[in-house]
């Protein structure tokens, strides 16, 4: 719940407080840009530790963390100190997502499943956010923010109690000091791991072809609201936008599992993706509000993909002993990288007008320029390999 109040508001309180459209950028961009490394580096220390409930400790401390470091936040309202506070939450933020996925997925549930009761609450969080920020002011997001991660944080640990997972197997990787073995197969170094993975094309491929896809899912979460408030709503919609639009990801989670069993995992997925251009070009013509709204299923059905089955997808084409480490790199470069990209791209289109377009319909164009790419991609790269 606390990624959807952040992701949403932080653009909208930055315009607030009076940053330009590239200090926007430059302050969204760099919380991903430490999640490059902060996620490897927490999956590292996740991996390395060999008893169960301490990762579970682990992960409830850094949600406890980034709580109290957003509580500083509201005080600040110049750009040379907002951003390298916003830097240090990041660092405890950023890994929260893959480390969870480790849990799940080392906990063997169902990680779509999962994932639908994650979107819910993102729906939620942004509705109730919105309509408070509307009433009270922007601030509001870092307190609400900060009780999610501590309610988080207490779940985690008050979880602790029932893990069973195997030793060395989580998400981010193994610990190449310790010989572990995961699979049955000896982990190799992180460097021989990594010349593994890149000399696999598919594998490759679906990580280039989410750099152009995820970034702009993830952007959108900052510059959706300028869109709308362009085409004469409030932040208050802004909340019911967001209600439907993260709230419609969760059936088409629940049904991904489904969809690509009937049709197969390369269709479902270029589907979601030429929808995601479908999207953004509709952005792009500087909608009003009410007809932004009425689109919200476009979102549900390409995030509720796309969230689940790149996931699925990497882990299809690497060998099960590396899941851990290509996960966590298509994480830093098909989610993270791309998003510092779109972010910095998006904050300087904000302030700009290209073929006449106002700034947010500019950012959308880009998207939607920037997931033709990924399309073309994955058909004549994924779908052959």
């Amino acid at each position: 719940m606390g990624f959807g109040v952040m992701a949403t508001l932080i653009g909208a309180h930055l315009d607030e407080i009076g940053f330009t459209g590239d200090q926007i950028g430059i302050v969204t961009a760099s919380g991903t840009f430490v999640a490059m490394f902060a996620v490897p580096f927490w999956g590292h220390r996740y991996t390395s530790i060999s008893r169960p409930r301490s990762r579970y400790v682990l992960v409830a401390g850094i949600f406890a963390a980034a709580a109290a470091v957003a509580m500083i936040l509201p005080q600040v309202r110049s750009f040379l100190w907002f951003l390298p506070i916003f830097i240090v939450l990041y660092v405890f933020q950023s890994p929260s997502s893959s480390l969870m996925d480790s849990l799940v997925i080392d906990a063997k549930q169902e990680f779509g499943s999962v994932r639908t009761f994650g979107a819910l609450g993102f729906a939620v969080s942004c509705f109730g956010a919105a309509f408070l920020a509307d009433r009270i002011g922007t601030s509001v997001i870092f307190p609400i923010y900060a009780g999610c991660f501590l309610m988080s944080a207490g779940l985690v640990w008050a979880m602790r109690r029932g893990a069973e997972v195997p030793a060395k197997a989580g998400l981010p990787g193994t610990d190449p000091a310790a010989g572990t073995k995961t699979g049955g197969a000896t982990a190799a170094s992180g460097r021989q791991m990594a010349r593994q993975l890149l000399g696999s094309r598919a594998y490759v491929l679906i990580v280039l072809c989410a750099f152009f896809i995820n970034g702009t899912d993830n952007a959108n979460n900052t510059f959706f609201n300028f869109l709308y408030l362009d085409g004469g709503g409030t932040l208050s919609g802004v909340g019911i936008a967001f209600l439907l639009m993260a709230g419609s990801e969760a059936p088409f989670m629940a049904a991904s599992m489904w969809l690509c069993r009937k049709f197969g995992q390369d269709r479902v997925l270029l589907v979601a993706m030429i929808f995601s251009i479908i999207r953004f070009g509709l952005f792009a013509l500087g909608l009003p509000a009410p007809v932004l709204i009425a689109l919200f299923p476009l979102q549900g059905l390409v995030n509720g993909i796309t969230l689940v089955e790149y996931v699925k997808y990497v882990a299809r084409v690497i060998p099960r002993e590396l899941s851990g480490i290509g996960i966590a790199i298509y994480y830093a470069v098909g989610s993270s990288l791309s998003t510092i990209v779109c972010q910095l791209i998006g904050g300087h289109l904000l302030d700009q007008a290209l073929f006449s377009l106002s700034g947010p319909q500019s950012v959308y164009l880009f998207f939607a320029v920037f997931n033709i790419a990924g399309v073309l991609i994955f058909w004549f790269g994924c779908r052959r390999s």
